[in-house]
This record gives structure tokens, C-alpha cells and sequence, in this order.
């Protein structure tokens, strides 16, 4: 038995071997660090033999073939960086040359496949080959020499035959030649090769597919040295209007219609759809976006274009890549034509559908438009009357999509766009596109919003870089002379027109939206701007332009002679005290400014219909009489009137009065005396009733006057009646007075609910719920011999005890909603308050302030008031500290105040009221040891006194927090005593 020869191993460089496993690593470092290595042994310095080197490049390029893990994008790297490499030796030219087209020998041999293999062998070897090819270009071993032309066309060759006989690899074929072009087109020693490659298109039937558009135009636009073949395109260009159709086809990878004009038909065709747009596209967009291309006549427009592509049934399967990169280069005139309502259709589906398939690509498009709005706010224009111009007239695209698009547009446009853009909208406020009445009140709705959008998002400190001052003022004076036309005045005279007249009609509750919106405007404007006043006052001067007799639109509310007079006047003051604000000095001006700003929105509220501002105007001008004319003559009830008119502002459910009280009265904090602080804290005394809102609005009728004047009176003493047996009734576990409210209106409600049953019973004849049904028998009721006519007038008198116990419950709603707006009112002053405390902490009035604070928080109901008054005691300590105490006392005064807190401190009340009371006594007692230390014995004297009462008085109910609090504050000014 012979025995088997061994086979001879052949020696292995174990170090290639590693860096032939690194080059298909997934780690993009490794794979990197790999051809650093492999690239180290063919250096120049090394002197590697060349068939070492042929050896490493066949080993290279068959590691192209390999599918494994990342292999060709780690061999395509090397490759071309050994190719580059061997470019740059000092070897001999005409050795180098022979090593270049044996590389080539070695690419095809490599690649080629011959006999039965399976097709993913066969696919692994021509993406080989497509990758080879490609390092040959990349590296730049081609275009070296004279005679290199025969090397290109052999690895062009190799390209072009491989996208025509495989078609579903032509697209990465004619990226590479493309990308080829782009290089070689730089240099005109290439023009040869340039040449080449344009006939080997039309020698392989390529010229007329999406690869060979792209390849000519760039060569057409790049050098005048190549000669195009003839009979493929009219006059050698592409984008002649004759190729219209063709190009339009191409493009749409459609080949019916043209392929008569080819000389190999079949290699157009491309096998499979595929999701991501030619990059045929982005070549022949930028040739169409350059103004050379659109002064020329004779060539395609982007309009036309943009029609036949993109304006296509298909729209809305592709049409979205390619607005990218309309969005980014595109004119302001090329931007309207790709906003076509096609678009804009495909555009919202496709962004109002998270899972639909072009949904992340809508989601780019809307990032690119945001871009470049951004980066030119003027074409911010046509982004939004396209938007809003939807395609059914509805202008909701935010609504269908679910998005703030408009918002985001509006925030970043310039004003001059938004002038434009209000034009516009007003255009479609007379004509909103759809026929009902309904539809229409949506549809201004919509614009109403807008519009408030547009004052909301100026912020005048970040655009006046862009914008000055007065684009912002032309911006607001022509939005709000739009919401004064359609608010308050209706079309008359001449303006009955067809052009003019609103169609559908503007409804009432149009009207009404219109002026809830103006409210809104105002409101952003005073919260906003710096000088609100101005820009106010410049949108009244629209209004009152439009009230002139010489202008068509008539007044939809008709004045009588007595309030067109008031107003008449009112127009006059406002003028005047604008006039006297623009050459004021800085304090005065403030003042001015609040006055501009009250009567701009008491006229307002005439207009609006409220009948109560025609007597504010009087006192408006009571006050700016004692405030402003005779400025500095301590004239009497000037500060009481003007926080009564601010009270009267704060009264209003709108942020806008709110805001205007809270300014008026920043303005003239200065100047408010006693009287004007009795007046904000007698709001605070009121009950949360009905009775006290008829106090406070002087609304009582002569059957509530006793009792509530009664009721006033307690409350100005502290505790009525029911308070005081409600506080003794209270255990020691801390439970709010805000328990004794719900337990009350339940025994209310079940008191109704008893008289209720009873009548119920009463009509029905029968016993009530809580009588003993058992002690009746079946007999008792007559209801089974009452006859029809009985049943009838017992069935009205049901009827008749159910609407009283509608009525009941509406009664009962009522006091809830009367509650809730003392409540909100009562919170409004303490922002007044507040303010006063925040600039007038350091004056002996603001001490006036911290008994009404105490019983408020004490005597109320609601949480939110309590909260809101321990806030401003609780600011108040704060600020006075240090030089910022009260100088210049009157200590007999201070000391009566001291008093009364430590009375009010004995009352039985919640643990914020106690903290409260202890705030209010320290901040006493600092500002008169600050005045003189000799005031110490007497302060302790009235600690003395209330802990003694504490000891011997049961009623007397203060916490001992409130000594503890004490004597901490003396332990930490004691040292700086002694």
C-alpha cells in the first residue's frame, strides 16, 4: 500500500494575512489602520518587487469580489490608496506604464467569471469589477501620461459594458463615469479622455438615459473643446425646448415614446423602481436654476419643467426629493412655480401621516424651506401664501397636518413679507374661496389668527438688525386697520362694489372674533414692546381715519349725539396727551404714556359697545387733570380716582386690562397717597358673595341694604357672626376655614333637595322620602281614580316644580361663578399690591398695607387668595432689610400698627396667617429699632403683653412660632447691640 505524498506548504506572510482579515473588518478604524500597514510595505523606501506588488493588487482586487462583512469598502480603500502610491515611485515611466496595464490584466482576469457559477457569484464579481474600476479612477493612474488614453478607455469600456448588460447596476456605472467628468472637466490636458467618454455613451446606446442627460450637460457646461456626436439631441443641448418631452420622460424613467430614436432601445430600461431619486436630477436642476440658463429663450424653463416632471399624475410618489434642492437654490420667482397646489397636496398628506412612506422626506422639506427662510427672510412671502393657499381654499394646512408650520414661517419673516402677506390675507377675508357662511367664519378665523401670530412673534430687540423700527410700526398700523375695518365698520357708499364687497357676508360673530382678536394684539403688544403707547396710539389714529366722514366704510354701531361728542373729545385728549409724551422728560413721559394707553383702550370699549367707558372717559379726564395739569399740588382724591378707574380695568375677565392697570400703575406708584391704598385695600374687606359684589359695584337693592351693610360692617371689624362660630368650632388639627364653605353648601343643597320632595310629593299626593311608607297602606293613594283631565293639570304642575328647581340649580351656578370672579378680582389687586410693595417698600404707607394683608388672609375662603397675600408679606420682609426700612417714622403710629398686629396675631386662624402675623410684627419692629434703638423697651413691653394674655386668656389663640420667631431675630441683632 503506497503512501499518500504530502503537500508541500508554501511559505505565508502571516502579517498579510492579518491585514487582509483587517480590510473586511466592519470597524472603520481597523479597516483603515489595515491599508496604513499594507501601504507601508509597497513604499518606495521598501523596494518592493513587482511581483510582489502584482501579488498584493490581484489579492486586492479578489477581495473586491468577496461579500464578506465589509470587505469591499475595505479593499476599494486600499486599492486606491496602492494604485496612488505606486503612481508617485521613482520607478521608470516606461516600467510604470507597463504596470499599469498589467494592473488592468489583473482587474479583468479577477473579475471575469467563466463556466456554471450561481448568480450571487456572478453579482459579487461584477460589483468587483464595478468597485476595481472605480480605484482605478479614483487614484488618478489614468490621466498621468500622454498615452494613458488606451488604459482609460480599456477601465471606461469595462464601465459602459457593464451597465449595458447589467441594467440595475447602470445608475452606479454612471455615477462613477459622471464623478469622473466632474474631475477631468477642471483640466483641459483631459479633453481627450472627455471626449472618449462622451462617444462610448453614444457608441453603448446610452446617450438618451438619465446617466448620459446628466453626463452631457455637465460637459456642456464645463468646456467648449469636446465635439458632441450629432443626431442625438437638438443643436447638442439637452434642455432645448424641442427636448421638452424627452427630457420630461427621462427623467420619469419612461421610455415609451423615444425609444424609436435609440440605437440600442433596451439597455434604457432600468429593472427596478427604486426609492431614491437619480442623481441625474440634482445635475439638471442646477443647470435650470442658473440665470444664464433662464435669460436664454431657447432653452427650457424651469417652469415648463417643473410642469412636466414634477406636476405629474405621479406626484405624489417622488415628486418630494427633488424640492430640496429647489428650495435651497431657487429664485424668489422659480419658488412660486415649484409651490404648486399639487405639491402643496402631496406635501400635506404626506406630513399629516407618520407611517406613510414619504413622510421623513415631507419632514426634510419642511427643515430645508425653514433654512433657507431663515437665511433670507424675503422669501418667506412665497412659502406662505402657497401654504396658506392650500389646494382646497380652507387655508388649514396647520390644521391638516397637525403642525405649526405658519407659526414657525410668520416667526421668521421679515416685515416688509408680512406687510405683503397681510395684503394678501385681506383678499381672502373678502373672498375666503368656499360659499357658506359657516365655512367663511372659519376660514377668517384662521386669517384672525394669523395675524395675531404676526404681533406676537416681532420681538423689535432681535429684528431691528434686520428690520428698524418703523417696518414694525407699518406692520402693526396695517394689520390692525385691517381688524378695525371688518370689526366695526361694514362696506357702504362706493365700496359697494362686487371687487369689495365681502362674499359671503360678514357674520355678527365674525365681527365679534374680529374683536376679540384686536383685544389679543394689544395684549402681546403691551407685554412685548418697550413703547407700547406709540404703537397703540398709531393703530388708534387708523381707526379714527377710518371714522372720518370723507371715508366710505360707515360705523356698524350708531352713536347718538351726547357719546359721539364724549368720543369726539375723547380723540381730542388722546392727540393732546400723546403730543405732551413726545417731548416729556423721561418720568413725565411714563406718566403720559399711561394715560395714552387708557384712554386708547377706553375708546376702544365704546366701540365695543360697553356703555360703562363713557363715564370712564370723564374720570380719565378728572385724573389727568390732577395728575398731569396740576402735577405737584397735592390736589385732593387724584390718586383715589385713578386706582378706581385702574380698579375698574382689573375688574374686566381680560389679560389686556390686567396688564394695562398693572403698568398705569407702575407709572404712577410714586404718587399714590392714603386714599388711593384705602381704595385697593377696601377690595380686600368685600365678601366673596353676591352680597359683596353688590357692594362693591353699589349694585344693592332695598331689601339686601340692611344686611349688607351689616355684613360691611363686620367685615371691616374682622369676623361676622357665623366666621367667629365657625373659628371656635375648630380642633386643634389645623383644619382650613376653607372646610366650613363646603360643609355650609352641602347642608344647603340638601336643605333644596328636602324642599324639592316635599313639593314633589305634595303635587303627586303621595308621602315624601324620609316620611314612614310603611304606616300607609295601598289605599291612602289616590292616583289610581284621578281621571285624564286631573292627570293633565297634574302633569303641568310637575312640569311647574321642575322648572323652580332648574331655576335652583342656575341660582346655584350663578354664586359659584360670582365667587370665582371675587376671587380672581381680589387676586388682581394683590398684584397691585404687590407692586406697591416692590417700589414703595421703604415708605411709612406701605405699613398701611399689613393689617388689611393679615385679615384678608385670615377671613377668606379661597386658597389662592391666601397664597397670593402671604406672597406679598412674605416679599415685603424681604425687601426690607438694611438701609431699605422705613426711615423717618411716626413711631406713636408704628406703634398702634404694632398693636393691632399683635391683636390680630391672637385670633384663632390657619398657620399661614400666624407666619404671616409674625412677618408683619418683625418688619414693624425693625424699622423702629432702625429709627432709634431706644424703642426696644417698648417693643418688648408689647411681646410682654401678648404672652401674658397668651398665659391668662383662653380666647387668646397666638402660636408660640410667633415668640419663637421673636426671639431668633434677637438673638441675631443682640450682638450688634452690645
Amino acid at each position: 500500500m503506497s503512501k499518500k505524498r504530502r503537500r508541500e506548504l508554501e511559505s505565508v506572510d502571516l502579517q498579510l494575512v492579518e491585514i487582509y482579515e483587517n480590510l473586511a473588518n466592519e470597524d472603520e478604524n481597523i479597516r483603515l489602520k489595515a491599508a496604513r500597514t499594507l501601504l507601508l510595505k509597497i513604499c518606495p523606501d521598501r523596494k518592493a518587487e513587482s511581483v510582489d506588488v502584482a501579488e498584493i493588487l490581484r489579492r486586492l482586487i479578489r477581495g473586491l469580489c468577496s461579500g464578506r462583512k465589509a470587505a469591499r469598502l475595505g479593499f476599494s480603500v486600499a486599492l486606491t490608496e496602492c494604485l496612488s502610491q505606486l503612481q508617485i515611485s521613482k520607478a521608470a515611466s516606461a516600467q510604470k506604464q507597463l504596470q499599469t496595464s498589467e494592473f488592468v490584466d489583473i482587474l479583468e482576469q479577477q473579475t471575469q467569471t467563466s463556466g456554471n457559477v450561481s448568480g450571487q457569484e456572478e453579482r459579487d464579481h461584477q460589483f468587483g469589477r464595478l468597485f476595481g474600476a472605480e480605484a482605478f479612477i479614483k487614484s488618478g493612474v489614468l490621466f498621468d501620461k500622454e498615452n494613458s488614453s488606451e488604459i482609460s478607455s480599456r477601465i471606461f469600456n469595462l464601465i459602459f459594458e457593464l451597465a449595458k448588460k447589467k441594467p440595475w447596476l447602470r445608475e452606479e456605472c454612471g455615477w462613477i463615469v459622471v464623478s469622473a467628468l466632474q474631475a477631468l472637466t477642471q483640466n483641459q490636458k483631459h479633453t481627450i479622455i472627455v471626449q472618449m467618454i462622451i462617444d462610448r455613451f453614444c457608441e453603448h446606446g446610452l446617450g438618451k438615459t438619465p446617466e448620459g442627460l446628466a453626463a452631457w450637460i455637465l460637459v456642456r457646461s464645463a468646456t467648449s473643446d469636446v465635439v458632441f456626436p450629432p443626431g442625438v439631441w437638438h443643436c447638442d443641448n439637452p434642455l432645448h425646448t424641442n427636448e421638452r418631452e424627452n427630457v420630461s420622460k427621462i427623467l420619469r424613467e419612461a421610455s415609451a415614446g423615444i425609444d424609436q430614436a435609440m440605437e440600442h432601445p433596451a439597455v434604457t430600461k432600468k429593472s427596478n423602481w427604486s426609492p431614491k431619486l437619480h442623481f441625474a436630477w440634482s445635475i439638471v436642476l442646477a443647470q435650470l436654476l442658473t440665470d444664464a440658463h433662464e435669460e436664454d429663450s431657447e432653452l427650457i424653463t424651469f417652469e415648463d419643467f417643473w410642469m412636466d416632471v414634477i406636476e405629474h399624475k405621479e406626484i405624489s410618489s417622488r415628486s418630494l426629493h427633488p424640492v430640496n434642492q429647489v428650495l435651497g437654490d431657487a429664485s424668489e420667482q422659480q419658488l412660486r412655480s415649484a409651490f404648486s397646489p399639487n405639491l402643496m397636496r402631496c406635501l400635506m398628506n404626506q406630513i399629516a401621516w407618520p407611517e406613510r412612506y414619504l413622510n421623513r422626506v415631507a419632514q426634510a422639506t419642511t427643515k430645508t424651506l425653514m433654512s433657507r427662510v431663515e437665511r433670507q427672510p424675503a422669501t418667506s412671502l412665497v412659502a406662505l401664501r402657497n401654504g396658506l393657499d392650500s389646494f382646497d381654499g380652507s387655508l388649514s394646512f396647520n390644521q391638516l397636518t397637525k403642525t405649526n408650520i405658519i407659526e414657525r414661517l410668520i416667526t421668521l419673516a421679515d416685515n416688509v413679507s408680512l406687510g405683503r402677506l397681510v395684503s394678501h390675507l385681506e383678499k381672502s377675508i373678502l373672498r375666503p374661496g368656499v360659499q357658506t357662511e359657516k365655512l367663511a367664519a372659519i376660514s377668517r378665523q384662521v386669517i384672525a389668527d394669523l395675524l395675531v401670530v404676526m404681533i406676537r412673534s416681532r420681538q423689535p430687540a432681535e429684528h431691528l438688525k434686520e428690520s428698524t423700527e418703523q417696518d414694525i410700526n407699518a406692520l402693526t398700523q396695517k394689520i390692525f386697520s385691517l381688524l378695525f375695518r371688518y370689526s366695526y365698520f361694514h362696506p357702504d357708499g362706493t365700496e359697494k362694489k362686487p371687487e369689495t364687497m365681502p362674499n359671503p357676508a360678514i357674520s355678527v360673530s365674525t365681527r365679534e372674533m374680529f374683536r376679540t382678536r384686536i383685544t389679543s394684539c394689544l395684549t402681546c403688544i403691551l407685554n412685548k414692546f418697550p413703547d407700547p403707547a406709540t404703537l397703540v396710539y398709531n393703530a388708534m389714529k387708523k381707526l379714527h381715519a377710518l371714522q372720518k366722514p370723507s371715508r366710505s366704510p360707515s360705523l356698524v354701531m350708531e352713536f347718538d349725539q351726547n357719546l359721539s361728542m364724549i368720543i369726539d373729545k375723547a380723540w381730542i385728549m388722546l392727540k393732546r396727551v400723546h403730543k405732551m409724551a413726545s417731548t416729556a422728560e423721561s418720568n413725565r413721559r411714563r406718566m403720559l404714556h399711561a394715560f395714552t394707553l387708557m384712554y386708547s383702550l377706553a375708546i376702544l370699549q365704546i366701540y365695543n359697545g360697553d356703555a360703562d367707558s363713557a363715564s370712564l372717559l370723564d374720570e380719565l379726564e378728572l385724573s389727568y387733570q390732577k395728575f398731569v395739569e396740576h402735577h405737584g399740588q397735592h390736589e385732593q382724591r387724584g390718586s383715589e380716582i385713578l386706582v378706581e378707574i385702574l380698579l375698574s380695568f382689573i375688574a374686566k375677565p381680560s389679560a389686556l386690562f390686567r396688564r394695562l392697570a398693572q403698568m398705569a400703575f407702575s407709572a404712577y406708584i410714586l404718587d399714590i397717597d392714603n386714599a388711593g391704598l384705602s381704595s385697593l385695600t377696601r377690595v380686600l374687606k368685600i365678601q366673596e358673595n353676591i352680597a359683596g359684589q353688590d357692594e362693591l359695584f353699589d349694585e344693592e337693592d332695598e331689601a339686601l341694604d340692611e344686611g349688607s351693610n351689616a355684613a360691611s360692617d363686620r367685615s371691616s371689624s374682622g369676623l361676622d357672626d357665623e366666621e367667629m362660630e365657625g373659628v371656635v368650632s375648630l380642633n386643634s388639627s389645623g383644619q382650613e376655614i376653607k372646610d366650613l364653605e363646603s360643609d355650609d353648601a352641602t347642608d344647603s343643597a340638601d336643605s333644596e333637595l328636602i324642599a324639592f320632595d316635599a313639593k314633589l310629593a305634595q303635587a303627586l299626593g303621595t308621602r315624601t322620602a324620609n316620611s314612614d311608607l310603611k304606616a300607609s297602606s295601598p289605599d291612602d293613594s289616590s292616583m289610581e281614580d284621578m281621571g285624564d283631565e286631573q292627570m293633565e293639570a297634574l302633569d303641568e304642575h310637575i312640569a311647574k316644580i321642575f322648572r323652580e328647581k332648574k331655576k335652583l340649580s342656575s341660582k346655584k351656578a350663578e354664586k359659584k361663578n360670582i365667587k370665582e370672579s371675587m376671587i380672581n378680582f381680589k387676586c388682581r389687586v394683590l398684584e397691585l399690591i404687590e407692586l406697591f410693595v416692590k417700589h414703595r417698600h421703604s415708605s411709612e404707607l406701605a405699613f398701611e398695607l399689613l393689617l388689611p394683608l393679615l385679615i384678608t388672609i385670615r377671613v377668606t375662603t379661597s386658597k389662592l387668595v391666601v397664597k397670593k397675600a402671604c406672597n406679598v408679606m412674605r416679599e415685603y420682609s424681604r425687601l426690607c432689610k438694611g438701609k431699605d426700612v422705613p426711615q423717618q417714622l411716626n413711631s406713636e403710629t408704628t406703634f398702634n400698627i404694632l398693636r393691632l398686629v399683635h391683636a390680630e396675631a391672637m385670633v384663632e386662624s390657619s398657620n399661614a396667617h400666624a407666619s404671616a402675623c409674625s412677618q408683619a410684627s418683625l418688619l414693624l419692629v425693625k424699622a423702629l429699632v432702625e429709627q432709634d434703638w431706644a424703642n426696644l423697651d417698648d417693643i418688648i413691653k408689647v411681646y410682654v403683653a401678648t404672652q401674658k394674655s397668651r398665659m391668662l386668656n383662653p380666647g387668646c389663640k397666638v402660636k408660640m412660632s410667633f415668640f419663637t420667631d421673636w426671639q431668633n431675630w434677637w438673638s441675631n441683632v443682640r450682638p450688634k447691640s452690645a
